[in-house]
């Protein structure tokens, strides 16, 4: 056998185990995060024993996109977005991943009855960012519409340097 065959077919090797290693990282994370139980209540719809119809929570938010206007960069924005379960049946927020890891997120763990209010708490730091930001936080709830978006806006002025 000659070199270059050799150095072909240990490049061609060496491509697939590459590509082999990454998705087997891609699908480990995958199934890390779809079996994270963060909340620890269930998300599963609520059915009514009596009529088998099922009943969904729903929220209603005050706002659903923040505009924090202008901040100089360094300065860190805190919001909550409040809303109201308006649904018959309590509301479960499984998860709150936000676009970003410049911005934070808490939400209520528990689950919340029809009639009540709650916020989602978000926190943007804008350290190292600059110009137009728009950071998205996304619910996973047990709503009708499961995942539900809320925006935080806002444009950040550089640091200035001497």
């Amino acid at each position: 056998m000659n070199n270059e065959f050799l150095t072909f077919e240990f490049k061609n090797l060496e491509m697939y185990m590459k590509k082999t290693f990454l998705a087997s990282v891609i699908i480990a994370t995958l199934l890390a995060g779809c079996d994270s139980k963060e909340s620890g209540v269930s998300t599963d719809i609520v059915k009514n024993p009596e009529t088998g119809a099922t009943e969904f929570p729903e929220m209603k938010f005050d706002k659903m996109v923040y505009d924090f206007g202008t901040i100089d960069e360094g300065v860190k924005v805190a919001y909550s977005f409040t809303f109201t379960n308006t649904g018959k049946s309590d509301l479960v927020i499984s998860n709150a991943t936000t676009s970003c890891g410049c911005t934070a997120s808490d939400w209520p763990r528990h689950p919340v009855k029809p009639g009540e209010s709650e916020a989602i708490k978000i926190e943007f730091n804008s350290a190292g960012k600059s110009g137009q930001q728009d950071k998205m936080i996304t619910l996973s709830t047990n709503c009708e519409k499961s995942s539900i978006v809320l925006s935080l806006r806002g444009i950040v002025n550089p640091k200035k340097t001497n």
